[in-house]
């Protein structure tokens, strides 16, 4: 027997227009359900509250019939609960995205007379 589905982002919220459902399994079975909104911030932000990762975790979607990732943004495909994409979380691997800007501009710099 599947966990109980859980579902995230329900109602409007600052502004934010709902787009729809968003099916999800995560790798170990676990059923979500994800309402959409036009802001990608906003959705990046509901998957990791739906898999409880950190803010620093990277996210990746696939469908089911595919090894090929998604991309996360409030334009995605439209699924069925039926044919739920597949999340999965990876860790952050030390190196914070701040972290690696700073090294960019640092650089940029070093080039740029």
């Amino acid at each position: 027997m599947l966990p109980k589905q859980r579902r995230f982002g329900v109602g409007k919220k600052h502004g934010m227009s709902e787009m729809g459902t968003l099916y999800l399994i995560t790798e170990d079975g676990k059923e979500l359900e994800v309402n959409l909104c036009t802001d990608s911030e906003a959705l990046y932000k509901r998957l990791r509250e739906a898999v409880h990762a950190t803010s620093e975790s990277a996210l990746k979607l696939r469908h089911p019939d595919s090894k090929k990732a998604l991309h996360i943004s409030p334009r995605i495909p439209p699924n069925t609960p039926d044919c739920r994409y597949i999340i999965s979380v990876y860790p952050p691997n030390g190196m914070l995205v701040d972290e690696v800007n700073m090294d960019l501009v640092t650089l940029e710099n070093r080039l740029v007379p």
